[in-house]
Order: structure tokens, then sequence, then C-alpha cells
């Protein structure tokens, strides 16, 4: 953890939430600075992805409801797909 650079699906949740983040922030192997985006904010180019093969990431995924409906959709797709 403390070698990693943090994203999230959503960060106020993480801060709020997230054991995987709070506990480690708690007993002082990490700072908010480990913290360096949504994966919104990557994919919209606001912030930074992975900058080389040695940087370690890890995404905290918490489970927004909008991830779920497009993970929904898209099996709801392909299925629509397969049956045409």
């Amino acid at each position: 953890m403390a070698a990693s650079r943090l994203y999230a699906d959503q960060v106020a949740a993480m801060k709020a939430e997230s054991g995987e983040y709070l506990t480690p922030l708690k007993e002082g192997m990490i700072t908010e600075e480990h913290i360096v985006g949504s994966i919104g904010q990557v994919v919209n180019g606001d912030a930074p992805g992975r900058g080389s093969d040695e940087e370690i990431t890890l995404f905290v995924a918490l489970g927004l409801a909008v991830e779920d409906i497009a993970c929904a959709k898209y099996a709801f797709l392909r299925v629509k797909e397969s049956v045409s």
C-alpha cells in the first residue's frame, strides 16, 4: 500500500468508508497524497494514469450504481447481438 498510487471509482467515498484506505492512513503508512484521483478523472485526462512499468497502482472500487448499470447494459447488448 505504501508504495502504491491510489485510484478510486469515487475519491470522496474512498476517504469516507474504505478500510483499504483508512486503515493505512490511520497507521501512518500513507498520506492523502497517495490518492492520484478517480478512474473518471484518468479517463477524462484530469488525473495522470500509470507513468511507468515500475509504478504500482491500486484501484479501490467501492461499487457505484452507475458501474453496475454500465456493466448490465454491456452484458444485455452482448446477449442481444448473439441472439440476432
